[in-house]
């Protein structure tokens, strides 16, 4: 599988996430208000390496940044509940798929940095970093 591909295949497990208003396959360069809350997806480190002669294992890891408003000097606590709630729904999503709808081997793990104000397009948000470490095997 192609690191495009398990972007995308990402990507359509979050795609039916009700509580979400896009779902990017790359971290934008600027964000519409009106196209959030979003996930934004991109890939990060990996590593392959041969475990035994004709059998590859590679582990990437993807980053899955929720954007869920711009931070303000009056951002309501409302927000921090959508925020929470959101990240919530995108967990139950990713672990209702863990092999990310048959597109690789498994994820074998998933993180979050929790809801904190995080940079998107050099703006700050409210929002959430997921770190998914995916693992795909040859042979």
């Amino acid at each position: 599988m192609s690191i495009s591909a398990t972007v995308a295949a990402i990507s359509a497990v979050l795609t039916p996430v009700t509580s979400l208003v896009s779902v990017l396959d790359h971290l934008p360069q600027q964000l519409s208000s009106a196209a959030l809350p979003a996930a934004c997806i991109t890939p990060d480190a990996g590593e392959s390496r041969w475990q035994a002669t004709g059998y590859l294992r590679s582990q990437r890891t993807y980053l899955i940044y929720l954007v869920i408003t711009p931070i303000t000097q009056q951002t309501p606590a409302q927000r921090e509940i959508e925020a929470r709630d959101t990240l919530q729904d995108v967990l139950s999503a990713l672990l209702a798929s863990p092999n990310l709808g048959g597109a690789v081997d498994h994820v074998a793990r998933i993180s979050d940095n929790g809801v904190a104000t995080i940079t998107v397009a050099g703006m700050e948000y409210l929002g959430c970093v997921l770190r998914l470490e995916v693992v795909e095997k040859w042979s």
